[in-house]
């Protein structure tokens, strides 16, 4: 018998099943006390500087939270659709779709 081949994951699968609140907790902690250490270079050779706040990387991160929370308002998209004719467009797919109905209840 051929060994049995393994269902996949869709990717919003994957997400529910690996990503779990309690990760995404430990990753947020992280990204909220991150830190970056800049480097340069001089005619001494490399300098690394101290560890610094990575304000960036924290700000995203405290976005990110409140997004997931729900403290912002939904974001509201608009599409603007200017074909010419579209009611006629409209209008005659229906029609198409009307004769296809009738070919098959014949």
């Amino acid at each position: 018998m051929p060994p049995k081949k393994k269902k996949e994951e869709t990717g919003p699968q994957i997400i529910r099943n690996r990503i779990t609140a309690e990760r995404l907790l430990e990753y947020l902690e992280k990204e909220l006390e991150a830190c970056e250490t800049k480097v340069f270079s001089t005619q001494q050779g490399i300098v690394y500087s101290e560890p610094m706040v990575a304000w960036g990387t924290r700000q995203k991160a405290r976005m990110d939270a409140h997004k997931l929370r729900g403290d912002y308002p939904a974001e509201k998209s608009e599409v603007d659709l200017k074909l010419p004719n579209a009611m006629a467009l409209v209008v005659e797919s229906r029609q198409e779709a009307k004769k296809k109905q009738k070919k098959n209840a014949k």
